[in-house]
């Protein structure tokens, strides 16, 4: 069985034939207890002035008062408009519900290719990569979250650019998540927890080794799908009945079939499949990537399959793990042939090929007719011409899935209740629990391969005897199968981590599923649900971890080999090493179903663990299971995985746990001062062991076929016309971040911590500065034609001569300069400054900016993607910098924006960020007044005020040393920084609200002094941009004037700056996009900000509203019925023009919009009234902050 899933295969999915003549509303049960799943409100009667009797009432009084011909219309009007609704109704979304007749290309099939040639003709001189002036760089200490961390950063947050769905009766995607209903086509979240535990590794344990099988991202349907077999169903009958009586309508909340089009592709990786895989590549780094300085004698190696979903997955998980532009250089990929003649343990239906052993079609049919009854007859209601059957509903709901993922949202996700989607993840559950679980008699047999090979992993042997799926070509080469590595990742289908889960025997989820209700869990069982198995991008890890024990709980060890001790925190294991496993970050139990104690923690000593997976592996008959004579009779019923005739474990495991509490926990003893170690506050930094260049590069080779049929659906386009969906915006961190906690919150979530970073927070949109709740979502009547995005580097490594390093400088002389009686020390929670090294690199991108970077390129496809069909003459041309973090940011984007093969659809422009070149993306190199700085001597002024406390507090702490101010805000930064970079930071916590309010207000008094409103040469510094952005909205490179930072070289080549394009991407730095905010005089940020107080008065300049990590600036260029407007949306915020020569008195100024011929006039006055040379030469003296952005 491979990847296509069930709905995929016609014999599943009979015909339904429904019965005309029920007109009542189905009312049996779908749920085994009267209340339904999720808490949803039971049933409630219809109010009576809503009833059918009711309505006609108030028709036939209508009649007796209105001439007759109101009389003869009034049963076509819509009288539910006459009476008050519900609030379900209330909160639905709003439909026409006139008959419209279905255009003739309704429900036919649409796709975009790329319209540009592979070689325009171009020379590549102009974007070559390796023009240098990158920038002092360096690379820090590799991150350990689930060693070093105090909490486990779970996935709880769906890619920021889908457009969360609203149930029927939902009042709204908070009340009922739709996304997390959909079976193996969920968007990854983590799941649940079955333990009161998370993959964090105990205090006296260490990870030694992790093993993960993962799965493909999100991926457009199969060939021969229900949603494309509906598609052309409906298309069909569309155009047969076209220029009959016959034709075919719809009207309600089916309008939009009038016009729909099946847009998406088949089998290959949608946007957001892409970063759902280098988002888990990012956060693998982050959470594990300390293991990497283990490998020392080789590249690590991963696997994956030649299927161009699999392919894919690897290349931008690796993408993610390593970076774009060096994961060749750092990792090996091996790939496994998928195809009927290779044995492969990622796709082990090749080597197993028993189209018998498919169970659930019964299952399904059952399920399907009973939970969809309802659904079938509401939607026939709005249809005049069509007669919807089960198997077409069933696809609208496979088309909300498909639809969200690949196009941003979709209008079939309203169409059905919470009780129905329910149903759809349901019969999910029965699909795989009879297809690939513990109700399929080959299941075991087919996940032993990769369970043989795991143990072999483990005991450090070759997975002989090779009687499975195993490929004895690749398996006994140490090349293609290594046995010495910390970190082993394999790329594979949903249905084998199913295959997975039942071969390990997790027998929690064997009971078998009835096909008539859902079963309802307690905290106390489980069942088989798909969602939390094989989900999008879905993860099975097992870990490997090496426990000290205690020394407080010998005797009691020696009693009992199972026994734990308690501690403080949790349970502290004995001594030993154990393994784990998590599915998608929830920790299981494996004593129901191996030979392994119960345990809190998930624990299984290794021992245990490695025999457990040897009786496994003499339990299974791969031969008989796969290739024996055998059939399933019409009443068969399998619930152990594999053909019931075979023998069963005999082995029963123990549910109690043994636990013994030391003694030595009620009594306590006075700790020693503890003194610092020589090395604090040293500087640490993990440069990868392992080489670059290794001899049998030819096995790695990655183009290998078997790519498997797929193709392009058509390009997103969700912010290009006006819509009422809820525009997506982004109001959550990257969740492989630990959320700090401030000194006096008691959890991250009663303060925010990290937006008060100001520069230095991770991406959040600017809400708090929305124009009157518009949404960068077109004007009603408005679409966009173009965009033009300033785009800043995402999170990275502190520069050199920031306050972080400086407090690691003096960290490090105090207690080099003290030593015998006057050593330095720490105590409290300052203690862990005792053994602290500075872990931090120099300017380079983080794990966590490059994945900000591959999301933000994701995003920006799925809102404007649709644009990049106005492309036929060249390639898109983009520019960023020669900077690392400039370049690797625009890599990262560009792959987000069109996968891994960015390079064949892109030109690169560099700008070289040195002394000597002009760059309107870097303009500090061509105007750098020494006293153009007013920002810095205020937030020092501000800094001796709000951490005056702080430093003396923190002081107390120390023995035989102060801590300056300076020292202290130095903590503050390393909080953010080691957060960014290595997911945790312990200085976060040493601070208490006010503190971090008063950090984030540093960075505003800094911002708007250097690069705002406050800065004198602020508004020359953007001038350059200003002037490309007017010679690109009305194409005409004259409006480049080269007296300022534009490059003439490069601005008057049509190659390397062209005017024609309908999407212009630049990356740059956080004050360039200050200095064009200045530039485009957004007046309502001008605000002085004082710098004895923090200044609460709105709206006003706010760093992190302006120019965060990966913020961006993005004008629109709109066409609103024939005339044109221009908008300014600063990370999401649309702002006001009220200080842009006279936009604010358009016609649209509520919106935003300022009339075309006036935003360009406008910005002709800018580049008049600012006086690049006098600004940024000229014989004066700043001494002052400034309100302008002009000298005074």
């Amino acid at each position: 069985m491979n990847d296509e899933t069930e709905s995929d295969r016609g014999a599943l999915l009979p015909q339904y034939t429904h019965d005309d003549g029920e007109e009542e509303v189905d009312k049996e049960v779908l749920f085994d207890e009267e209340a339904p799943l999720n808490d949803t409100p039971a049933r409630r009667r219809r109010p009576k002035w809503q009833s059918p009797r009711s309505k006609n009432v108030m028709v036939a009084a209508g009649c007796l008062f209105v001439l007759p011909i109101v009389c003869l219309l009034s049963p076509l009007l819509a009288l539910d408009t006459l009476v008050p609704r519900s609030p379900e109704q209330a909160h639905a979304p709003s439909h026409k519900f006139t008959l419209t007749s279905a255009n003739p290309d309704a429900g036919s099939h649409t796709q975009d290719h790329r319209p540009w040639p592979t070689n325009d003709g171009f020379p590549q001189e102009p974007f070559r990569t390796d023009i240098g002036d990158i920038g002092p760089t360096q690379t820090g200490a590799e991150a350990f979250i689930v060693q070093t961390a105090a909490a486990y950063p779970l996935e709880s947050a769906l890619n920021p650019a889908i457009v969360r769905p609203t149930a029927k009766d939902a009042r709204g995607p908070d009340d009922f998540d739709v996304l997390r209903h959909l079976g193996p086509l969920t968007p990854y979240t983590s799941s649940p927890n079955y333990l009161p535990t998370t993959p964090l590794a105990p205090d006296t344990c260490e990870i030694d080794s992790v093993h993960m099988i993962h799965r493909h991202g999100s991926r457009y349907p199969t060939p021969n799908s229900m949603p494309l077999k509906f598609s052309e169903k409906l298309s069909t009958a569309v155009k047969a009945n076209m220029n009959s009586d016959n034709a075919i309508g719809f009207n309600g909340e089916l309008a939009f079939l009038n016009e729909w089009r099946y847009a998406i592709g088949h089998s290959i990786l949608t946007p957001v499949g892409r970063w759902q895989l280098y988002n888990s590549g990012a956060g693998f780094r982050l959470k594990y990537g300390h293991l990497l300085t283990k490998l020392t004698s080789h590249k690590p190696v991963f696997r994956t399959t030649t299927q161009d979903r699999m392919f894919k997955s690897a290349i931008n998980w690796l993408a993610g793990f390593f970076g774009v532009e060096s994961w060749q250089e750092e990792s090996h990929l091996s790939i496994l042939h998928e195809a009927r003649g290779y044995n492969n343990t990622l796709a082990p239906w090749e080597t197993c090929p028993r189209e018998d052993s498919y169970q659930s079609a019964k299952h399904v049919h059952a399920w399907r007719n009973k939970y969809l009854r309802n659904a079938q007859k509401r939607l026939n209601k709005q249809a005049v011409g069509y007669d919807f059957d089960i198997d077409d509903v069933f696809a609208m709901q496979e088309l909300c899935a498909y639809e969200t993922v690949s196009l941003g949202y979709s209008e079939f996700c309203h169409l059905f209740t919470k009780e129905e989607w329910e149903g759809y993840d349901y019969s999910w559950d029965l699909s795989f629990y009879y297809d690939a679980g513990f109700g399929s008699p080959t299941a075991r047999a087919q996940g032993l391969g990769w369970v043989e090979e795991t143990l072999a992993r483990l005991e450090k042997k070759t997975p002989a005897p090779y009687d499975s799926t195993t490929n004895s070509t690749l398996d006994e080469d140490p090349v293609t199968f290594p046995l010495d590595m910390p970190i082993y990742t394999d790329f594979s289908h949903d249905t084998v981590i199913a295959n997975i889960v039942a071969t390990l025997n997790l027998t929690q989820f064997a009971t078998p599923l009835p096909s008539n209700k859902i079963p309802r869990e307690s905290r106390h069982t489980t069942r088989w649900r798909t969602s939390h198995i094989s989900p999008f991008a879905g993860n099975l890890v097992l870990q490997v971890l090496n426990c000290r024990g205690d020394d407080t709980a010998a005797s009691a060890k020696a009693q009992d080999e199972d026994a734990w001790e308690i501690t403080k925190t949790h349970k502290v294991p004995p001594a030993g090493k154990y393994v784990r496993l998590a599915l998608n970050d929830a920790v299981h139990d494996l004593s129901s179903g191996l030979d392994c104690p119960f345990d809190d923690e998930g624990l299984c000593p290794f021992d245990r663990f490695t025999s457990s997976l040897r009786t496994v592996r003499d339990e299974i008959d791969f031969a008989k299971d796969c290739h024996g004579k055998w059939s399933m009779g019409p009443h068969a019923k399998v619930s152990n995985g594999q053909i019931t005739s075979l023998k069963k474990s005999e082995m029963r495991r123990s549910a109690v746990l043994y636990v013994a509490v030391a003694a030595a926990l009620n009594s306590f003893s006075t700790l020693a001062t503890p003194i610092a170690s020589s090395y604090a506050g040293s500087q640490t930094s993990d440069e990868l062991p392992t080489p670059t260049v290794y001899d049998s590069e030819r096995v790695f080779e990655l183009e290998q076929g078997f790519r498997g049929d797929s193709s392009n659906g058509a390009l997103p386009h969700l912010s290009l016309q006006a819509t009422k969906q809820a525009y997506p915006y982004t109001h959550d961190y990257p969740s492989i971040l630990v959320r700090p906690v401030a000194a006096d919150a008691s959890t991250a979530a009663e303060f925010d911590v990290m937006e008060n970073w100001g520069v230095n927070m991770p991406y959040k949109s600017a809400t708090s500065v929305i124009l009157n709740a518009t949404t960068p979502y077109p004007p009603q009547g408005c679409t966009v034609r173009g965009v033009t995005l300033l785009q800043r580097h995402a999170e990275r490594y502190p520069s050199s001569w920031d306050q972080a390093k400086d407090f690691a400088d003096s960290l490090s002389a105090m207690v080099g300069e003290n030593d015998g009686e006057n050593a330095v020390g720490f105590i409290d929670e300052l203690e862990f400054l005792n053994t602290y090294k500075y872990p931090l690199g120099t300017d380079k991108l983080t794990s966590v900016g490059r994945q900000t970077m591959m999301e933000r390129g994701t995003r920006f496809a799925l809102l404007y993607g649709q644009l990049l069909d106005t492309f036929s003459e060249h390639k898109m041309v983009v520019r960023t910098t020669t900077e690392q973090r400039m370049f690797a940011s625009a890599k990262a984007f560009l792959a987000g924006l069109f996968g891994e093969e960015w390079n064949e659809h892109v030109h690169l422009v560099q700008q070289i960020e040195e002394d000597g070149y002009n760059s309107t993306l870097n303009v500090w190199n061509t105007c750098n007044r020494p006293d153009a700085d007013q920002g810095d001597p205020r937030k020092e002024h501000w800094q001796n005020i709000y951490l005056r406390d702080a430093a003396d507090r923190l002081s107390s702490k120390t023995v035989n040393a102060n801590l300056t101010v300076e020292d202290v805000a130095g903590m503050q930064d390393l909080c953010a920084y080691e957060t960014i970079a290595l997911g945790y930071s312990e200085f976060c916590h040493l601070f208490t609200k006010a503190e971090w309010e008063g950090y984030g207000y540093g960075y505003d008094l800094y911002h708007y002094g250097d690069a705002g409103f406050g800065g004198p040469v602020a508004k020359a510094s953007g001038l350059g941009w200003v002037q490309e952005l007017l010679a690109r909205l009305t194409n005409d490179r004259s409006n480049v004037q080269y007296t300022n930072s534009a490059n003439s070289t490069l601005d008057m080549d049509a190659r390397t700056f062209p005017t024609d394009q309908a999407i212009n991407i630049d990356f740059t730095h956080d004050v360039t996009i200050a200095e064009v905010v200045t530039a485009l005089n957004l007046t309502h940020l001008q605000r002085e900000l004082s710098d004895e107080y923090i200044e609460r008065s709105t709206p006003r300049w706010r760093s992190n509203a302006v120019s965060p990590f990966a913020g961006n600036l993005l004008v629109q260029s709109l066409d609103c019925s024939g005339a044109g407007y221009v908008r300014v949306v600063l990370n999401d915020a649309v702002q006001p023009l009220d200080g842009l020569g006279e936009c604010g008195q358009s016609d649209l100024a509520d919106e935003g919009a300022c009339n075309f011929d006036t935003f360009v006039h406008a910005l002709h006055q800018v580049s008049n009234e600012v006086d690049f040379t006098h600004d940024c030469f000229g014989d004066f003296n700043n001494t002052h902050v400034v309100h302008n952005g002009v000298p005074e």
